[in-house]
């Protein structure tokens, strides 16, 4: 699924600037005011700044999305790990139990085996 960029839009005239993030909406839009009233004009400076501020936070926001899905990733790869190794536990067990029926049963054929080969030596049946 390709990420939109996020859109900036600067609105001098008005003062204010609002910020749209695609890939998260409604969590990191928002809109910043730069002049307590819609008559004043906005302070250059303050508007460098918060244009710098909404960059940075771009770029963190970024980051965190990139961190996201690396995480998410990962997660996927254990979770199919975990279950190749459940798969593989359940067929060892099945495995064991098999070769423990196997083991009974040649005991049990030794066992009267022996008790007939004991008594024949003894001159019975």
């Amino acid at each position: 699924m390709a990420q939109q960029p996020p859109r900036t839009r600067i609105s001098r005239p008005s003062g204010n600037i609002s910020f749209n993030n695609p890939s998260a909406p409604g969590i990191h839009n928002f809109r910043i005011s730069l002049s307590e009233s819609t008559e004043q004009q906005p302070n250059s400076l303050r508007v460098a700044f918060l244009e710098y501020q909404i960059a940075c936070l771009t770029l963190q926001h970024s980051s965190v999305i990139q961190e996201n899905n690396n995480l998410h990733s990962r997660l996927s790869s254990l979770t199919q790990e975990n279950d190749n190794l459940r798969s593989k536990v359940a067929a060892l067990k099945a495995q064991m139990e098999i070769q423990e029926v196997a083991l009974s049963i040649s005991n049990k054929e030794f066992f009267e085996e022996f008790l007939n080969d004991q008594f024949s030596l003894n001159g019975q049946p």
